[in-house]
């Protein structure tokens, strides 16, 4: 499971709250996140990004999107106030997950590998 760099809900929770930089935090690809009273740096990316540290030896199976639709976990209180809308719209969301466009778009996402032959030794 790996950090998206363009969650479609915190993007757009941030902007209806005019908070644009905390919008876009995650779009150039690191930031910081407070953890335990600390700033801790953290890496962001899209699943074709992360792919391609590992195209000689592995093929992408899957990819799925967790939370597009959804509050990210650090907004619990916000999905607890809305818990009939978002359990409404939560079909919506498995739906998405899966296609190609919307797959790097939640908060996260699976990405599932397969090993293949290791193509470096085979040119060598």
């Amino acid at each position: 499971v790996v950090m998206s760099r363009k969650p479609f809900f915190e993007t757009i929770y941030f902007m209806l709250h005019f908070r644009f930089e905390r919008a876009f935090a995650r779009w150039q690809g690191q930031s910081y996140a407070p953890v335990a009273g600390y700033r801790v740096p953290c890496r962001f990316y899209q699943p074709s990004e992360f792919a391609e540290f590992f195209k000689f030896y592995f093929s992408v199976t899957r990819i799925e999107a967790l939370g597009i639709l959804l509050p990210p976990p650090y907004l619990l209180g916000h999905y607890r106030r809305r818990k009939k809308t978002y359990r409404s719209i939560k079909w919506l969301d498995k739906k998405l997950s899966t296609l190609p466009g919307f797959n790097g778009l939640g908060d996260h996402f699976i990405i599932e590998f397969v090993r293949e032959p290791d193509l470096i030794s085979q040119i060598a």
